[in-house]
């Protein structure tokens, strides 16, 4: 497994930006953010920390000259929030436009986060995942439920993260239920085939610039559970991916257009598929099973990425 490494030898400082939700959101307990604040500073930059939705973009910047010149800034580090993503997207959309290096751009985020939309680019790119559809009525239900052979399902909201939004239904009138509900409520959604091999358990791979940084494999830990994410209580273990996975991994993160993704992997009997793409994923994990440290990894690069593109 290729793994960047972290030279000690400190290029010029930078002046890095992270882009994130709110304030209290840069804290100890926020592991992701504050491991790349340590690490920024660790290695001799300086880093501040941008909250996404008070930042003023022009439209054309040469109309309106704005007191924050993104100018300032040598690289973002995008760490968008659920509650205000758009606002972050356009954020970071006007500091990319300014000429700003940053990790991950909002087109690609934007498509991580919509999951449908997601998927449907990856099967474009003729990656393996579950066969899912995007369910507007039922008259398609009965005919999914055939072609997958199972009484059981995976519906999930289009914009859910960190398990959030994803509920199984092991019956027909569970699943007509809980469409009932999402149509009610007016939440987008779609269904999957469910992998009952792969019940309460993925893969995550980390990847960095098409290179595999980090990977564990991920088990759910309480009763009746089948979400395996780390924020709902799962575990992490070692794994070690094939190098098809592997491969696998960097095609989805590629497809997307993501420099720095996780991307999660489930297995069948005789099949890995990858089941999401995400733009903006946490490392915690990786980081405590392998005593590694990826923010670290992460500032490396961008460091290589800005010296190499200096004019």
């Amino acid at each position: 497994m290729a793994i960047i490494g972290t030279s000690k030898k400190l290029p010029k400082p930078m002046k890095i930006a992270l882009l994130t939700g709110k304030p209290t959101d840069v804290t100890a307990g926020n592991y992701n953010d504050y491991a790349f604040i340590t690490a920024a500073k660790n290695r001799g930059h300086e880093i501040h920390t941008l909250v996404s939705g008070q930042q003023s973009v022009a439209a054309n910047p040469a109309d309106i000259p704005l007191k924050a010149s993104p100018l300032d800034f040598d690289a973002l580090i995008p760490r968008l929030k659920t509650h205000d993503f758009e606002a972050g997207c356009v954020a970071l959309s006007g500091y990319q436009a300014q000429g700003v290096y940053c990790l991950n751009s909002p087109a690609a985020l934007h498509l991580a986060r919509r999951k449908f939309q997601c998927l449907q680019v990856l099967a474009r790119h003729h990656l393996p995942i579950p066969r899912t559809l995007w369910l507007p009525t039922e008259a398609d239900l009965c005919s999914f439920m055939e072609i997958t052979g199972s009484q059981q399902l995976i519906i999930k909201t289009n914009l859910g993260s960190i398990g959030k939004g994803v509920m199984l239904a092991e019956s027909l009138g569970q699943v007509r239920a809980l469409i009932d509900y999402l149509h009610a409520v007016h939440e987008p959604f779609f269904i999957q085939e469910f992998i009952a091999e792969s019940a309460g358990q993925d893969m995550r791979a980390l990847v960095l610039d098409g290179q595999i940084i980090g990977a564990v494999k991920r088990q759910a830990n309480a009763p009746g559970e089948f979400r395996s994410n780390i924020s709902r209580g799962g575990m992490a273990g070692k794994i070690t991916l094939s190098p098809q996975q592997q491969q696998l991994a960097l095609d989805a993160a590629k497809a997307v257009g993501l420099t720095f993704a996780g991307v999660d992997l489930i297995e069948s009997a005789d099949q890995t598929y990858v089941l999401e793409v995400n733009g903006n994923p946490g490392f915690q994990a990786v980081d405590q099973v392998y005593n590694c440290q990826t923010a670290e990894k992460v500032i490396a690069f961008i460091e290589q990425h800005v010296a190499a593109n200096a004019t």
